[in-house]
């Protein structure tokens, strides 16, 4: 709806505009008889439109419009009067006017125009800030993606580059064009990179390479993924080439946080509370964790690849149909264990997308079945544990609104609303948060599955209350009555977001790994641990030292000379052993000449070893070179890629390599050379220590200390140092190299941070598990009160706390139990008023009370106790506030976010709890006889 503002000074044609406009129920009319008035008291920003007469006192339209321009930019603007005049008109569009109507005529046929103009104008406006946006965006998504595009024109030589584009390579400048060259020097390998262009031009052949780069402004080497098509005329003349590049350089760490990330999930696997298996689509398990060997009585090693899953289920169930282990997702089932026990259970079974395999998920609900009592206790842990998953189940109409008539307290986290929200659509139909593209996809599924009586499972997005996008796996069935008409849907729907950006993400690393396998110019062979030669790669078959028939599947002794064949099985040895990598260099007398290669050995896989195996001939050729001609710096070469310097024995520096400079935040050498090293030390007797020990040992290894860069930001690194000498012996001065940790000192903080964050998170949930299930199982309140005042202590550490009850008839909030409280403190809270400070937020406005500075809330209970730290949250039974849980300690404590929602939950269920105990209290009391 459009919110307009109408100023003229004429009161009866307002009111007639305004019933006009606001027929069509696309607009709200604001008006005004004073343009000056406007200006005072209203905040024209929130306007979409503004509406104006041409003469008014005080202020006419045209200057009316020129303040508007002046203090609020381009509202759309309409000048809407009686006067005629050409003159009037061609000031009111010089000044920024959109549209400029004249009044008179018929009354429905004007307005009709007025209504038809301030649409164009707002949804011109709406179309241009759009056009803006989706700019920003692309160029924000260039940024954020590392991805550049570019253009080569054939004709000129020139190239044009987006800005990331000009960044990746180094080049500090907006989008724009540049001779090639100045991007050639930047390339390496730059005889590569030229053919594939010229075969993309010449012959038409695919151009997608990777290859590294320097970057002009000195920034470390990258590798970069680069893509491009060839533009023809009409006349199939090629013009242009245009293309995109991509900074991969990050490829490995993303790899590694994928890997941890695997090791995460494989140890919730194995340490879930659930019995849970693996199956394929056999239904032979593959995978049992140690919940399953205890329900089953087997252990893992006679259940994995030897037994089926149906072997568990009772034969009735399987021979009546009632359990299909393949199509059923979340049923209930009598399982068998080892010694022919006979357990009721509940299953939740999900394929693994990508794959026929299944995970399920198995709680045993033998003892729920016991008695009648037991029955509905069975019935309220089930609800409870679908409110808990991760995901909603639902009963709902089959029509387009997909109307819920139940629906689990999943929702709230799935789809930002409360189940209440959704039933009957009171507040939004479910229908509604399904994307408008995926809508029409959904109901031809669900009705595909209606008419042939099978369960429907499919994937779609949803726009959240938040109007984020989510991915969504939902399986369900139509239910029939027994006239066979259809009464209803139920089924079980899961965000699946991360697990599409996970398998996109995979997608993406596995086709960067193919290319960088095709593009590697080394030798890959996988090894045996017995020897043997298993596979290979190679981008040249006439690098090999023999053909592969020859050495495929036979043993390293028999097809490399004794001495290669020798060091490569004891590398072998010593990976096995260690784990860790191994490098070793040897040479080999090939056709033209001996040539030299270098082996990098790792484990690959169960008993398996890669080499990768490159040939350093040039390299050891040009080593030689340096090593005979520059015998006295060698130490420098070997850590070029370091910080090396040389100063004089009163710290003047004299020498600073390039890296060095880079290193301290300087663009050039010369900008250090002259001065004191020990100014960009951060605790300059660390040098004072550094030259004792130079004076008497005359060399240090690795001596770890702190510099500052220009800018004043601290670098951690450690330095390899020597004396050095005069020709007489005389000593000159200190030389040596620099080795900077920053980065890797910062990502290992960063990793423990995340560690400690994920383990403080299991320990919430296995605290928040045990309160489930002593609320689950407790038949007296007392010890559910107990229980849970322990374990949120637990949780957070703290010393004391209370559990208070409301008795809104009274007005007043009493504690029920309580540990560790001063005798003292705990009289004077031990009755509190509902609505005085602070206790209103928890029982008026169910807000929770977290501080570390309890001082400042009340100071009469926190200072004479020594309390410094308060948490209190509300204890809700559906939507009402019956009492609060409230711990104190005696040290200043944060409470983390995950620990915040962790005690809302505590709250949730134990408002939960003290109802159903109080009702049942209540119904033996009614039950009982006088």
């Amino acid at each position: 709806m459009y919110q307009v503002l109408y100023v003229d000074d004429e009161q009866d044609l307002l009111e007639i505009a305004k019933l006009y406009l606001e027929i069509s129920h696309e607009f709200t009319i604001d008006t005004d008889t004073s343009a000056q008035e406007t200006l005072n008291n209203r905040n024209l920003s929130e306007y979409d439109a503004i509406i104006s007469d041409y003469q008014m006192p005080e202020m006419d339209g045209i200057t009316f419009l020129k303040e508007v321009r002046a203090r609020y930019g381009a509202i759309p603007f309409i000048l809407f009067t009686g006067r005629g005049r050409e003159e009037v008109v061609i000031e009111a569009i010089n000044n920024g006017a959109d549209f400029y109507l004249q009044k008179g005529g018929d009354p429905k046929s004007l307005f009709a125009e007025l209504m038809h103009k301030v649409r164009i104008v707002v949804q011109r406006r709406q179309t241009e800030e759009a056009l803006r946006n989706n700019e920003e965006r692309l160029r924000m998504a260039q940024t954020i993606g590392q991805t550049g595009n570019w253009e080569y024109d054939l004709k000129t030589g020139m190239l044009w580059a987006s800005e990331e584009g000009f960044r990746i390579f180094g080049i500090h400048r907006q989008s724009g064009t540049i001779a090639i060259e100045e991007i050639e020097a930047c390339i390496p390998e730059q005889e590569r990179v030229q053919r594939a262009l010229l075969d993309l031009i010449r012959d038409k052949k695919g151009y997608d390479l990777e290859y590294t780069i320097n970057p002009a402004d000195g920034a470390p080497r990258r590798t970069i993924h680069s893509v491009a098509k060839l533009i023809l005329t009409a006349d199939a003349i090629p013009v242009k080439v245009a293309g995109a590049i991509q900074d991969i350089t990050e490829q490995k760490e993303a790899e590694r946080v994928l890997q941890e990330s695997e090791n995460l999930y494989r140890t919730i696997f194995e340490n879930t509370g659930a019995a849970t298996i693996i199956t394929r689509e056999d239904g032979l398990i593959e995978y049992a964790n140690k919940g399953f060997e205890d329900l089953s009585g087997y252990s893992k090693e006679e259940i994995e690849g030897r037994k089926s899953w149906t072997e568990f289920i009772l034969r009735e169930d399987r021979d009546q149909r009632r359990v299909d282990p393949l199509t059923t997702t979340l049923y209930q089932f009598q399982f068998i264990d080892r010694n022919g026990c006979i357990k009721d259970c509940i299953n939740n079974l999900r394929m693994i997308a990508g794959t026929r395999k299944s995970v399920a998920s198995i709680i045993d609900l033998t003892e729920l079945k016991r008695t009648e009592e037991e029955l509905r206790e069975n019935r309220r842990t089930l609800v409870t544990l679908m409110n808990n998953l991760q995901g909603m189940a639902y009963r709902c109409a089959n029509d387009p609104n997909w109307t819920m008539e139940f629906i689990s307290g999943g929702s709230a986290a799935l789809t930002g609303y409360d189940p209440a929200d959704l039933i009957n659509n009171r507040i939004i139909s479910y229908g509604r948060l399904i994307v408008p593209e995926d809508q029409q996809r959904v109901w031809k599924q669900i009705q595909t599955g209606i008419d042939r009586d099978r369960p429907f499972q499919f994937e779609y997005r949803i726009k959240d209350r938040s109007g984020r996008i989510k991915w969504v796996w939902e399986q369900g069935r139509g239910i029939f009555n027994d006239q066979g008409d259809l009464i209803a849907l139920e089924g079980y729907i899961m965000d699946i977001t991360r697990r599409r950006e996970a398998e996109d993400e995979l997608n993406r690393i596995n086709a960067r790994n193919k290319a960088l396998l095709l593009a590697n110019p080394d030798l890959m062979f996988v090894y045996s641990a017995d020897g043997r030669i298993v596979d290979f790669h190679a981008g040249d078959a006439s690098a090999l030292y023999i053909p592969p028939d020859r050495f495929l599947g036979r043993s390293i002794g028999e097809v490399l000379p004794p001495d290669v064949a020798q060091a490569t099985c004891e590398r072998i040895a010593r990976v096995a052993e260690t784990g860790l990598p191994q490098r070793y260099e040897y040479s080999l007398a090939l056709r033209g000449g001996t040539r030299y290669f270098e082996s990098r050995l790792v484990p690959s896989g169960d008993r398996e070893f890669l080499s990768i195996v490159r040939d350093i001939t040039e390299q050891k050729r040009a080593s030689d070179a340096v090593q005979v001609s520059e015998e006295k710096y060698r130490a420098v070469i070997e850590n070029m890629q370091d910080l090396c310097y040389r100063t004089d024995l009163e710290g003047t520096i004299q020498m600073i390599s390039e890296a060095g400079a880079r290193l301290a935040g300087y663009t050039s050498p010369d900008e250090l050379i002259g001065g004191n090293i020990q100014d960009i030390y951060v605790h300059p007797e660390e040098r004072e220590v550094l030259l004792a020990l130079l004076a008497d040992q005359g060399e240090v290894t690795d001596y770890p200390t702190t510099l500052k860069a220009q800018d004043g930001s601290h670098r951690y690194v450690t330095t390899s140092s020597h004396l050095y000498h005069a020709a007489d012996g005389t000593v000159c001065g200190v030389e040596g190299v620099i080795h900077d940790f920053t980065e890797e000192k910062l990502a290992r903080a960063a990793l423990i941070r995340t560690r400690e964050a994920l383990s403080k998170k299991t320990e919430a949930l296995a605290i928040l598990n045990a309160i489930l299930s002593t609320a689950n199982q407790a038949t007296d309140r007392r010890q559910v009160l107990g229980e849970v005042l322990d374990k949120t202590l637990q949780l957070l550490d703290f010393d004391a706390g209370g559990i208070y009850l409301a008795d809104r008839a009274a007005g007043t909030a009493r504690v029920v139990y309580s540990k560790n409280l001063p005798p003292e403190f705990l009289a004077r809270v031990r009755e509190v008023p509902l609505d005085m400070v602070p206790y209103r937020t928890l029982f008026i406005e169910g807000a929770p009370l977290i501080t570390d500075h309890y001082e400042e809330v009340s100071p009469d209970h926190s200072i004479p106790y020594g309390f410094q730290s308060v948490v209190s949250v509300p204890i809700v039974s559906k939507t009402r506030i019956i009492g609060a849980l409230n711990v104190v300690s005696t040290q200043r404590q944060e409470v983390s976010p995950e620990e915040r929602e962790t005690l809302i939950s505590i709250g949730r269920e134990l408002g939960g709890t003290i109802e159903r105990m109080t009702a049942e209290e209540e119904r033996i009391q009614t039950t009982r006889p006088a």
